[in-house]
Order: structure tokens, then C-alpha cells, then sequence
């Protein structure tokens, strides 16, 4: 019988209301379960924390509906309930989760665990992501017990997965633009702690001003660590509005001491007599 008629005849005998549920299928019909997926799809769950967990059905054409489902689990994980709530055991197992419905079902991995994580975005002082910065986490207080070293991302994140319960320090390595830091940080069984890092900028430009024609570059960089900086020098590169280079500077300070200022005068090469747009680099041989 072809859908249309089909669909006339549902309207008649079954009434308009039951269209959109079974537009191709008999009055009565139920919609036939293809599959089902259970999220979160992959946990990690602390020693006798809970964790909700949905699950969604579909059909053959890839329709999510809502129906009842039986929670089980596999492993010696824990225990879920009828609405999905999952309690974890308290000794540390890997396991499934499972939800299942007329002959389907769908799972999701559960880690059981006595450990918590730390995680975080480094950023500068201008709220820029910093990529490549080392970040050493250790149990504050001794010099013994948990330690790990990680490197920030491209986008500026770092975690540190598994880390055994209890207080730390999170301190991230200095470099020839960024001065170092620590953070202190608590870890619980099975939370994730989120720290956050924003550096300080080694060198910090003062009294910056380009005067004159054609232009001439004066200001103050300042040493904001506490030792000595060497082999510093300021590099300025000067664009017009396409883009394109018009001249270049170098300022050469040599050594800086710690928390201290040197002041510096430098004309570009070519002579600069107007520009769109500067960079400023700064950086030291040492530090």
C-alpha cells in the first residue's frame, strides 16, 4: 500500500495525533529500536562518587526517540540504579555501563579510581595562550612522593591525568620572555582541580616614543626577575599598509640587572618616515 493511502487510512482508524509517530507504520505499530548510545561515553569516576548517565535510542534512519531501558554494569565497578545513576565501588576497577532496550543495547567504559587531576590554560598578561611552557607538579612540602612534568599545548593546556590525592605545587618553568610561577593546588578522589596560569612578562617597555623624520625609537626596558639578564636587545620591525617591511632596528642593552632598567635611542635601517604597524621582540641570550 503506498505511503499516502497509508497515511489517510492511520488518520481515519487511528486519528491524526499518531502521524508523526507511525506515518509508514500499521495503527499500533512501535518503532523499532536500531541503537543506543549511553553518555557520557567514557568516565573516570572517584572511589564511591556517583555519575548520571543517559542513554537515546534510534531507529533504522538514524532518529533519536526516548524509551525505557534496563541499567546493568560489567566489572566489579559499582551499581546503577533505574534512572541511570551510577555509584561507584570503593576499590579502584575498569568496567562497562550498560543500557539496554527490546534486544538493543549501547555501553560506556567507567574507570574507577582513587586518584583526582589537575588541569589549566596558561596565558600571558595580555590573555594571549602560551604554547610550550613546562609545568612540573609535586606534593607540596617535600621533596619526595608524586612528581610530573607536562608542556602546555597550542592552545595553552596542560593536564596532569592521575595524581594521587592530597596537596600540591603547580609551577611552571621560567623562559627568556616569561618569568617563572607557582600555583598551590588540593586534589580530591575523582574531581578534576582547574588551575589556571597567567605569566609575567620578563621585560616590561617604558617611556616608549618614536619621534622625528625620519623616525627614531627611545624608551626603558625593565627586568622585572629578580636576576640578571644578559645578552638583552630590543628588536622593532616596522610594516606600511600593505603589509609590506619598511625598516628594522635593534637596540643591543647587554646585560640588565635584576629589577632593574636600562634606557636605549636606535634608528631603523632603512629610515623609517611613516609605517602602518610594529612588532616588538624582546629577548636575552640569558636570564
Amino acid at each position: 500500500m503506498g505511503s499516502f493511502l497509508k497515511a489517510i487510512l492511520i488518520v481515519l482508524v487511528c486519528g491524526f495525533s499518531l502521524i508523526a509517530i507511525n506515518f509508514l507504520g500499521g495503527c499500533g505499530d512501535s518503532v523499532q529500536i536500531s541503537s543506543i548510545t549511553v553518555s557520557p561515553s567514557s568516565v573516570t569516576v572517584g572511589l564511591s562518587k556517583t555519575q548520571q548517565f543517559t542513554a537515546t535510542a534510534y531507529d533504522s534512519s538514524g532518529r533519536s526517540f526516548t524509551t525505557s531501558v534496563e541499567w546493568t554494569v560489567t566489572g566489579s565497578i559499582g551499581s546503577i540504579d533505574t534512572s541511570g545513576l551510577f555509584t561507584a565501588g570503593s576499590s579502584m576497577a575498569s568496567g562497562t555501563v550498560v543500557a539496554s532496550a527490546s534486544g538493543v543495547s549501547g555501553s560506556a567504559t567507567v574507570s574507577v579510581t582513587n586518584e583526582g587531576s589537575v588541569s589549566g590554560t596558561i596565558s600571558s598578561s595580555a590573555g594571549e595562550h602560551v604554547a610550550s611552557i613546562s609545568i612540573t607538579i609535586t606534593r607540596s612540602g617535600t621533596t619526595s612522593g608524586f612528581s610530573s612534568t607536562t608542556v602546555s599545548d597550542t592552545s595553552g593546556r596542560y593536564v596532569f591525568p592521575s595524581v594521587p590525592v592530597g596537596d600540591y605545587d603547580v609551577v611552571t618553568a621560567a623562559t627568556m620572555h616569561y618569568l617563572g610561577s607557582s600555583a598551590e593546588v588540593s586534589v580530591s578522589v575523582g574531581e578534576t582541580t582547574t588551575q589556571n596560569i597567567t605569566l609575567s612578562d620578563r621585560f616590561t617597555v617604558s617611556s616608549q616614543s618614536f619621534i622625528g623624520t625620519p623616525i627614531t625609537i627611545s624608551g626603558t626596558i625593565t627586568n622585572n626577575g629578580t636576576g640578571e639578564a644578559t645578552g638583552v636587545t630590543a628588536v622593532y620591525m616596522f610594516y606600511n599598509l600593505d603589509g609590506l617591511f619598511e625598516g628594522s632596528a635593534t637596540a643591543n642593552l647587554g646585560s640588565i640587572s635584576g629589577l632593574a632598567s636600562k634606557s636605549f635611542v636606535v634608528i631603523p635601517t632603512p629610515s623609517v618616515y611613516s609605517y602602518s604597524s610594529y612588532t616588538r621582540t624582546i629577548s636575552a641570550t640569558g636570564y
